[in-house]
């Protein structure tokens, strides 16, 4: 079934009972994350979703078309935040920082092992010394075939760690970035 191995991988996640299907137009994907039982697939149908959307307990968001069909955008702060879960996983998505003001697209405040597998993160805004596609001051994180660009902090136009983390990056591009400050 769905579930995470010790190495923080996930095994046959379509192939559980606990994927569950969602749109664009289903009720906004920040409540419904709310609704899943942990450990649950959120197959999400192509379209544009609206953030901020704060990630409570383990899941994992897979874009059902494939790479580059869904888009997660936020138009005033951080789009996804990692709040209580202990692992995440985030498959073949978009994820687009904010139109307007600061925020990074993906924060991760606690300890939880965060897995990203071909996504794309750009248009992120540090906030404060918050790096701007990836903020990360606890935790683990995987980036495997993903693009970071076009991305902006004061430290760490792409990504910023802080603090006790550990972060694997394999076959991934980071590209026109910009860190203003030390």
């Amino acid at each position: 079934p769905n579930t995470p191995d010790p190495h923080g991988a996930w095994t046959n996640p379509m192939d559980s009972p606990s994927v569950v299907p969602h749109g664009p137009t289903d009720p906004p994907l920040r409540e419904r994350v709310w609704q899943l039982s942990p450990g649950c697939c959120l197959s999400l149908a192509p379209g544009v979703y609206r953030g901020p959307i704060a990630l409570p307990q383990d899941i994992e968001l897979r874009a059902a078309g494939g790479l580059g069909s869904v888009t997660i955008e936020c138009v005033q702060g951080g789009t996804l935040s990692v709040e209580g879960a202990e692992r995440v996983r985030l498959v073949d998505l978009v994820l687009r920082g904010p139109k307007h003001g600061m925020g990074a697209v993906l924060r991760i405040y606690n300890p939880a092992d965060v897995t990203i597998e071909g996504c794309l993160l750009t248009g992120g805004h540090g906030l404060g010394q918050g790096g701007g596609a990836i903020d990360i001051q606890q935790g683990r994180l995987k980036l495997d075939r993903c693009r970071l660009t076009q991305n902006t902090a004061m430290q760490g136009g792409a990504l910023r760690a802080a603090g006790p983390v550990l972060v694997e990056v394999r076959n991934s591009v980071f590209a026109n970035n910009v860190a203003a400050g030390v």
